[in-house]
């Protein structure tokens, strides 16, 4: 919604190309890039906004988003780390990406799975790769490439 000439007294809707199945959003915006918002639709996948919000483009990587978040970006990438918990594949599990979401490397394992995490992720911004996630009360729990 943008907020009309009268003080946000009322707003229009503006966003286009959402979808209109979920009820719980988290918005993040990419932090260096103007206009680049990324919307946790959770269930129903994540989109993307590189114009500051007025569209969306839906992320066919992605299936599930529930708590996306930045870290530093890959040497040589333009684009800041993405992570999140969220299904690219069937099963949900703690994810980063670091090519705007076109392919994802898994934090966690099959043996090693970090259970309720959909509170909040995040990338660190001082070291590649390293991610945090908030564990619903067992504290924070944060994992980085070997």
């Amino acid at each position: 919604m943008t907020p009309n000439a009268d003080s946000g007294q009322t707003f229009t809707a503006r966003a286009t190309g959402l979808s209109s199945g979920g009820t719980e959003f988290q918005s993040v915006a990419a932090p260096g890039r103007t206009g680049g918002l990324w919307l946790s639709l959770k269930g129903d996948g994540l989109c993307r906004s590189t114009d500051g919000g007025a569209t969306f483009t839906e992320v066919s990587s992605c299936h599930a988003s529930h708590t996306p978040g930045f870290g530093k970006a890959a040497r040589g990438a333009f684009h800041p780390a993405l992570s999140m918990v969220g299904a690219t594949d069937a099963i949900t599990a703690v994810h980063r990406s670091d090519d705007e979401a076109k392919t994802w490397t898994r934090f966690d394992d099959d043996r090693h799975p970090w259970g309720w995490t959909k509170a909040a992720a995040t990338g660190d911004p001082r070291v590649c790769g390293r991610g945090y996630i908030a564990a619903d009360g067992r504290g924070v729990q944060y994992g980085e490439p070997a």
